[in-house]
């Protein structure tokens, strides 16, 4: 298991990582545009769409991330209500549903991803499509992860998780 908590570790370490820099990028690209259009009369034509890709990239991983803490999405209202002991079924369930989902996200993300590795972004013809739809499989897998963690270490889990018994 502690080796489970290393990889972990390991895990959001690089999902950090990256989503720091994906917020420098876009804050970048968007500031280019700003300056060009405003200043120099002449507006970029890919920094539009090459920020609305990476966004998508941060939605998804930002997803990754509320996995990891528990704070996705989740109705508890009938949840809160029930017994210790079905609670503790009714999240296991959650979680089962939830990495199955995980897993068919996977599976056609790589199909997406493998469909359109040949096709270009319209402005940045030298960006494959193929990176865009990458973002889908990525981030299931990372949720995949997370998720499988929360399951076999509710302890360790999340802070912000309802996986711990009450």
């Amino acid at each position: 298991m502690r080796a489970l908590a290393g990889v972990k570790r390991a895990v959001d370490w690089l999902v950090n990582v990256f989503m720091a820099g994906v917020f420098t990028l876009v804050f970048l690209v968007v500031l280019v545009q700003i300056f060009y259009r405003y200043v120099l009369n002449s507006p970029l034509v890919w920094s539009e769409e090459l920020s609305r890709f990476i966004f998508i990239w941060i939605c998804l991983v930002g997803w990754a991330q509320a996995v990891r803490s528990g704070t996705h999405i989740r109705i508890t209202f009938i949840e809160e209500r029930l017994p210790a002991w079905l609670r503790r079924a009714v999240n296991l369930s959650f979680q089962l549903i939830m990495m199955a989902f995980f897993v068919v996200l996977i599976w056609l993300g790589c199909l997406m991803v493998s469909r359109t590795v040949n096709r270009s972004l319209v402005t940045l013809p030298e960006v494959s499509v193929g990176l865009l739809y990458a973002s889908l499989p990525i981030s299931a897998l990372i949720c995949l992860f997370y998720s499988l963690y929360n399951l076999l270490l509710p302890d360790k889990g999340p802070a912000g998780a309802t996986n711990d018994p009450a």
